[in-house]
């Protein structure tokens, strides 16, 4: 009998296991503080079949995110925003923790934080 049950009783843990592990896909609503106060964008992740792609969308429009690296509940990406004739690259790495997100944005001037939650 306590065969039968070792079987069930691992299943049971990595049930528990995969359960607790959030999952990065999906559409977030971000917030972090800028030069000109704060920035509101929305971020959506989509698993594709070899990775992850997504947009960023805010008031500037939307930029188009062709790979995004996830490793367990944490992610990264880069993206080139052009304002006023010049060329900024930002790289945000974010970690998911259930229906909130935070993280970095690493910029040219130095890093700032972001924050957000799964939107519906």
């Amino acid at each position: 009998m306590n065969n039968v049950l070792r079987p069930m009783g691992f299943a049971a843990i990595a049930a528990i296991g995969i359960a607790t592990h959030a999952e990065v896909a999906g559409s977030w609503a971000l917030t972090s503080e800028g030069e000109r106060g704060t920035n509101r964008s929305t971020l959506t992740i989509e698993r594709t079949g070899d990775g992850y792609r997504g947009t960023l969308e805010g008031e500037r429009g939307t930029q188009e995110l062709p790979s995004i690296a996830v490793d367990g509940e944490s992610f990264s990406f880069e993206l080139t925003v052009r304002p006023l004739l010049r060329e900024i690259n930002l790289t945000y790495t974010g970690t998911v923790s259930g229906d909130t997100v935070s993280g970095m944005i690493t910029t040219p001037r130095g890093e700032r934080p972001f924050s957000g939650t799964r939107k519906e």
